[in-house]
This record gives structure tokens, C-alpha cells and sequence, in this order.
């Protein structure tokens, strides 16, 4: 909405110039006034938006969204479900894991592209899994078959936290490179300006200055 009132006012300006004061046919000065509005629109043109991330429309995100964040409390109930204890400490790392992807998600909606695979198919493969290992550890099957699924499925898991954190990194990895390179430039600035002497120290592994 801001963008449109200062366009708007950026096409006022315009019209104002080219037809009272350089007294231009006002046809002409409303044809000049249009194409500044426009091309301030285009100007002021947020950062993202979601029609940029191959999402048809803010309902539609909205929609994907709140889906997954269903997906992310049965999840979380998944955890006190399964009787296996080291399954169980497994799931909780990977809930918790997945609630900062969605806490990253719902800061950073333009992230939602690199992300919907995770949200339209490993999040919810990873509950029927999981929901397919609870009933059958509840049968106590015994079967050379079942015994073997269960200890794949049990591998699977620990993948499957490794795989979501990584997921979580590669969404900061364009933060993780802005400040690099903004403290890089600050810290130029500081060196420049004759406020850290001739060298910056830090501390490393706990190590004094």
C-alpha cells in the first residue's frame, strides 16, 4: 500500500510539473503522469512476493502453511507415542529441528520455494513412517520380516535428522554469507577509522585476547 501512495504522489509531481509549470497538453501530462505511477510501482516493488515463488496466490501460502504446521503437531505427539526410547529422543530432536525451519519459514516467506519439498513430501513421508513404526512396535511382531523393517525404519530416523538439519542450515546460508561480508565491511570501517588500532583479535576456544 506504500508503494502506491508514494507513486502516487511521485505522479502528481509530474503532472503538476509538466502541465503548470512547463504547460504541456494535458493529455500529454497525463500519459507522463501514468507512466511515472507505473514505473514507481515497479520501482518501490517489494523484495519478494509470493506470485515470485511459484505460489499462486497469499491464500494459497497461507494454505501450504498452515497444512504443515498441522503435519508439525502430530509430529510432536509422535514423540510420546513411540515406547522406543532412543526412536523417541530421535523424534524430539527432529520436531525441534522442524519448528525452526518453520519459525525461519514464517519470517522469510520468500524461502518457501526451497523449501516446499520439505514441507509437501519428507515432513509428511516422515510421520506415515514414523505412525507405520509405532503400530507395528505395538503388535510386538516377531517375524524375521517385521524385526528387519523395524531396524531399517529405526536407520531411516536417524538419517531423517541429519537430513532435516541440514535443511535447516541451507536456509541460513544466505544469512550466514550477508553478515560475513557486513562484519567484513565494518570491520574496515572501524580499522579505517583508527578505532581497533592496526589488527581485530578474538577469542578462540575459549582462549584470552
Amino acid at each position: 500500500m506504500k508503494r502506491y501512495i508514494l507513486s502516487g504522489i511521485i505522479g502528481g509531481l509530474f503532472f503538476a510539473t509538466s502541465y503548470c509549470l512547463l504547460n504541456l497538453d494535458i493529455g500529454v501530462s497525463v500519459i507522463i503522469t501514468l507512466i511515472s505511477f507505473v514505473s514507481c510501482i515497479f520501482l518501490f516493488k517489494d523484495k519478494y512476493n509470493l506470485d515470485d515463488l511459484g505460489i499462486a496466490n497469499d491464500s494459497e501460502y497461507r494454505k501450504d502453511l498452515a497444512e504443515s504446521l498441522d503435519d508439525l503437531k502430530t509430529l510432536k505427539n509422535m514423540v510420546n507415542q513411540i515406547s522406543d526410547s532412543k526412536i523417541s529422543k530421535n523424534v524430539s530432536n527432529i520436531t525441534k529441528i522442524t519448528d525452526k525451519i518453520f519459525k525461519v519459514l514464517i519470517k522469510n516467506p520468500q524461502k518457501i520455494a526451497s523449501a516446499s519439498k520439505f514441507m509437501n513430501y519428507y515432513l509428511p513421508i516422515t510421520i506415515k513412517i514414523l505412525e507405520r513404526f509405532d503400530e507395528m512396535e505395538n503388535q510386538n511382531l516377531t517375524s524375521d520380516a517385521a524385526l528387519e523393517l523395524l531396524d531399517r525404519i529405526r536407520g531411516l530416523i536417524i538419517n531423517i535428522e541429519i537430513a532435516f538439519e541440514n535443511q535447516l542450515n541451507n536456509l541460513y546460508n544466505d544469512e550466514v554469507i550477508d553478515t560475513s561480508a557486513e562484519i567484513k565491511v565494518f570491520e574496515t570501517m572501524l580499522k579505517s577509522d583508527g578505532l581497533l588500532g592496526n589488527h581485530i583479535d578474538y577469542k578462540k576456544d575459549g582462549g584470552d585476547k
